[in-house]
């Protein structure tokens, strides 16, 4: 089995969100944050025929980057990793114990969304870059005057420098203001459909793969 640089990215995305990865048989790979305020869930164009358990996923994906062209044969113990241009070398990964893992639970029907807007890849840049400079650790979107922006500030200090960018113009449904921290936005890169859940959990979906995000939003 060939890891496609699309479950590539995927899976450097999911180190960043949890350490380990239970691969469960079929097309999907889940994730989720070890104090469940994130949860991933995307298809991936690989078909794993059985369960897999990844103790540390940045070392896992280190050794894969050892191989020009990795080759995969997924056992029940181990995966046998050998370099398709170079048959020599050869590595051995042993399966962890799924037991003491990140187990992630079937999730409830969610509510129908109270708002649903867009967020495009170069805004999700822009607000990235913004905290970065501005050294703000939070995010509030926010729904008035026909309007939804995304605000990059710091919520405990209101003359701390911000950063607004209008995502959408013509907002006509009821004003909103909900906000989460910058460093909860662990998503990889493109445009995505945002739904408000509750004023409580944003639902990020990736508008050309399939790939969803639940992030849940903080208390005022």
């Amino acid at each position: 089995m060939k890891l496609s640089s699309n479950t590539i990215t995927l899976l450097e995305n999911y180190a960043s969100i949890n350490g380990n990865l239970i691969i469960t048989p079929g097309n999907m790979l889940k994730t989720m944050h070890a104090c469940r305020t994130i949860f991933a869930n995307a298809q991936v164009e690989e078909v794993f025929d059985r369960t897999f358990g990844i103790y540390d996923l940045k070392e896992f994906l280190a050794t894969l980057a050892m191989f020009k062209n990795p080759d995969l044969t997924f056992n029940d113990q181990y995966v046998d990793i050998v370099d398709e241009d170079d048959p020599t070398i050869h590595t051995k990964y042993w399966s962890a114990d799924t037991d003491i893992l990140t187990q992630i639970p079937e999730l409830k029907q969610l509510p129908s969304p109270s708002v649903v807007f867009n967020i495009s890849n170069i805004n999700f840049k822009r607000i990235q870059k913004a905290a970065a400079v501005l050294k703000c650790p939070d995010i509030v979107f926010e729904g008035k005057d026909g309007k939804i922006v995304a605000k990059v500030c710091n919520l405990t200090n209101a003359t701390k420098n911000d950063f607004t960018v209008v995502l959408e113009d013509n907002f006509t449904g009821e004003d909103f203001n909900v906000h989460l921290k910058q460093d909860k936005l662990m998503i990889i890169n493109g445009d995505y459909r945002c739904e408000l859940i509750m004023n409580k959990i944003i639902e990020l979906n990736h508008t050309e793969r399939e790939v969803k995000y639940l992030i849940t939003l903080d208390v005022n």
